[in-house]
């Protein structure tokens, strides 16, 4: 019996030995299916994507003019890993750009490799993608002189209007697509109001779910407006505190209408201000609406000389816009010639100061800017983040006048800090939703600059919560690499761990509440469906707006002229995977 027992174990362990012999030594590793889903290409896809393994060959097919260069597959496979170029690929996750020729390798667990090509197969005319017309029929727009008919290029619908005075035409479009949506509401028989004062966006989706985005644009044959300054014997302005008094005309360029206006100016900024090309501040002697904007004296005209596209500082304010937060500048380009002197394009926007068109928190509210620079007459350094607060409004008098602003605010910082945190009544004091905002609106610009923290606005009303803006400064955001590039390092987290910079411990500890996580994640998800291809139109719109001014304005400062274009494309490209990053960091809270 224990002779039979020996037998059989030793014929069981022989087994199992040869079988784990025989799996080790066969290694054939392979993609067992791969696929685009929708979910995960949310900007091009409406369904999924098959891809079909034949031999050593990928294929899966496309409509004409789809946008491949930044397509996230998901796959499974049978071995250790998939490589593409070198890169460990993982899936639903790594972007390909497709357009280009890639190999696919899967490697073994020993040693075993096997190979594998792309085939993307362009399926021609796809008419269901394609916009056949779209006009302004003079019948529905008395307005026009005759029909517009717009021209389709690509993936941009442009036409010319006498003026872009009037906001809102009829238009009619005419395509096969089943599905048509203008800005996210869809389009019934063809028919659509353009609204000439936001970025319209159409999308086009077939049968098959493919999605085609088209951007509609429309120029004026008029400039931007333009602003001729003088100062008083046209004496140089040389000075951020010395005011000169001046003649300010706007030329709307029958944009908006001309004015004439009498003030002050001066130089503005910090390291701006030691560029070639200055920014300045001017002060109305009243106050006036310009170029739309809320009534106000003080004025400021940014140079943006570090922005070689000259689209960047309009991009993040656009961001604000969209995602509605509070008190967000609206930035208009503009020419500005100063004494005689033209100076290029600048951005005419509104100073940041309490006020009715400003930030309205009446005048027992207060206006607090974080900036290490800790420049102003009355500051204090909080007690528990050691935050360089500066107080902007109200104009303080003493250091007794300080004291309650200052209590106050270490009030509320010391429950941020607190071990109770956040369950101890810190959301009474500090405007949880309006964060949120203001970290997206920062971290999809990768702007550094608030883990100094610098041009960092908090603003509070009497009695009221404290809320984060307005947002200003994007000098060092888009990627800059602190020399002369934009458009680096696009999957980078914005908090740094740098013991000098007090700002992003404080921001980091707010990231520790699970309500501002939950509210972060369902902003951002928002913005990314709803938002984010409104706010690539936006960067095609303002381009074209602005070019002829841009190209004058990179010849007097020794700019390559002629760059527009190629910088929109790297801004759009770059904001995508900024955008693909920030799935994964706010699905990771």
């Amino acid at each position: 019996m224990n002779c039979n027992v020996r037998v059989i174990v030793t014929a069981l362990i022989c087994f199992i030995s040869f079988s784990a012999c025989k799996k080790e030594t066969i290694d054939n590793p392979q993609i067992l299916k791969m696929s685009f889903k929708s979910i995960d290409n949310r900007d091009l896809l409406a369904k999924d994507i098959p891809v079909d393994i034949e031999g050593s060959t990928l294929s899966f097919s496309v409509p004409e003019g789809l946008d491949v260069s930044q397509l996230i597959a998901s796959f499974e496979i049978s071995g250790a890993k998939l490589m593409v170029g070198g890169v460990e690929q993982e899936s639903r996750v790594t972007i390909n750009d497709y357009s280009k020729s890639l190999t696919f390798e899967v490697l073994g667990y020993n040693g075993g490799q096997t190979q594998y090509t792309i085939e993307v197969i362009r399926l021609e005319n796809d008419e269901q993608l394609r916009v056949a017309s779209l006009i302004l029929p003079k019948e529905a727009n008395p307005h026009l002189l005759n029909t517009v008919n717009f021209e389709v290029k690509e993936n941009r619908i442009f036409a010319v209007l006498p003026k872009l005075s009037n906001t809102k035409v009829e238009a009619i479009l005419e395509t096969s697509a089943p599905e048509v949506f203008l800005n996210a509401e869809k389009v019934v028989d063809g028919k659509l109001t353009l609204d000439l004062s936001q970025t319209n966006v159409l999308m086009l989706i077939s049968a098959e779910g493919f999605k085609k985005y088209y951007t509609v644009i429309v120029s004026s044959i008029n400039d931007i407006p333009h602003f001729y300054i003088d100062t008083e014997g046209r004496a140089p302005v040389v000075d951020k505190s010395k005011w000169l008094r001046s003649t300010i005309i706007l030329d709307g360029q029958e944009v908006t209408e001309n004015l004439q206006l009498e003030g002050r100016v001066r130089g503005r900024g910090n390291s701006t201000w030691l560029l070639p090309k200055k920014p300045y501040r001017f002060r109305l002697d009243e106050e006036a609406s310009i170029l739309g904007l809320g009534e106000a004296t003080d004025w400021v005209l940014l140079a943006n000389y570090q922005d070689y596209t000259s689209l960047l500082s309009a991009t993040a304010f656009k961001v604000g816009e969209l995602l509605e937060a509070p008190y967000t500048n609206t930035m208009i380009p503009v020419e500005l010639t100063l004494n005689g002197r033209y100076q290029g394009i600048y951005l005419l926007t509104e100073q940041i100061q309490v006020g009715e068109h400003r930030v309205n928190i009446g005048n027992d509210g207060v206006l607090f800017e974080l900036d290490s620079y800790f420049d102003e007459d009355y500051k204090f350094r909080s007690k528990y983040y050691n935050l360089p607060v500066n107080i902007k409004s109200p104009d303080l008098k003493s250091d007794a006048e300080l004291i309650p602003i200052r209590s106050e605010f270490e009030k509320m910082e010391e429950l941020v800090f607190a071990s109770t945190f956040p369950e101890n009544g810190y959301r009474d004091l500090l405007d949880i939703s309006e964060f949120a905002n203001w970290f997206i609106i920062n971290h999809l610009t990768y702007n550094r600059e608030i883990n100094h923290p610098k041009s960092t606005y908090v603003h509070k009303a009497k009695d009221g919560k404290y809320v984060f803006g307005p947002i200003w400064d994007f000098d060092w955001g888009f990627g800059f690499d602190g020399n002369r590039y934009y458009f680096k390092t696009p999957e980078a987290d914005i908090l740094r761990n740098n013991p000098i910079e007090t700002g992003s411990p404080f921001f980091r500890r707010l990231l520790q509440d699970p309500e501002t996580k939950k509210i972060l994640k369902e902003k951002w998800q928002a913005f990314r469906l709803n938002k984010l291809q409104q706010l690539y139109a936006y960067i095609e719109n303002y381009g074209s707006w602005s070019k002829d001014a841009v190209y004058r304005n990179d010849i007097i400062w020794n700019r390559m002229p002629g760059s527009l274009d190629n910088d929109k494309a790297r801004l759009k490209a770059w904001l995508q995977i900024r955008a693909n990053y920030l799935d994964r960091y706010f699905a990771s809270l």
